[in-house]
């Protein structure tokens, strides 16, 4: 479904912000240099959520269509139908790497503003008071995206709530020569470094730091 929103299997995906991304994405991390990102873009949501949240369609039936090899419907009446109304709106949010820093600083702006009085308002103000002063950069991220945690109760999810998001694309494909290092769990590193195809890039393979996930 996201391919046919934005072409998204001729998509590069990537972090932006977290330094050590996200790891519901797998347990490699590959960083780029800083460079890379003028070719960017990136969105403040996934194409899925944006159609789920944004465009109040049942994102995940819509996928499921596509999955059995069927197509959506072409009637833009209906209500599972993406045309060009939702590409048109999904293109409204495309940020470029001139302006993540401040895409993230009004989406944690933005929140704040529209807090409430409840208790789990009142954590997420000092959350935002704390990075302000934050220095230490994977603190500061931790404050800005919190960790997920198993089992979470509502009242733990709106505590926890992200100030913001950015998703970075690369439109087709991304050379090597942009990475500055591949990072593997430390017990596949051996593994790694044995691969035929890795042999060229053994200078940019290392064990990922202990603690993260």
């Amino acid at each position: 479904m996201e391919n046919l929103l934005y072409g998204a299997f001729d998509a590069v995906f990537a972090s932006v912000g977290p330094p050590h991304g996200s790891p519901r994405y797998g347990d490699v991390i590959i960083r780029l240099k800083d460079s890379v990102r003028e070719q960017a873009w990136a969105t403040p949501f996934s194409g899925m959520h944006f159609m789920y949240a944004i465009r109040h369609k049942d994102a995940r039936k819509m996928q499921d269509i596509l999955a059995d090899g069927k197509t959506l419907p072409k009637s833009p009446f209906n209500p599972l139908h993406l045309g060009f109304d939702d590409r048109l709106h999904f293109s409204h949010y495309v940020v470029t790497e001139k302006y993540w820093n401040k895409m993230l600083a009004y989406q944690a702006i933005l929140l704040h503003r529209n807090l409430d009085h409840s208790p789990a308002s009142k954590k997420v103000r000092q959350r935002f008071t704390d990075l302000l002063t934050e220095k230490d950069q994977q603190k500061f991220w931790n404050l800005f995206i919190p960790p997920r945690q198993k089992n979470e109760t509502p009242e733990q999810k709106l505590e926890n709530i992200p100030f913001g998001y950015l998703e970075g694309k690369f439109d087709n494909q991304l050379s090597i020569k942009f990475f500055s290092s591949i990072e593997v769990p430390s017990e596949k590193l051996l593994e790694v470094r044995s691969w035929p195809e890795a042999q060229p890039y053994l200078h940019l393979i290392r064990v990922k730091a202990t603690g993260l996930p």
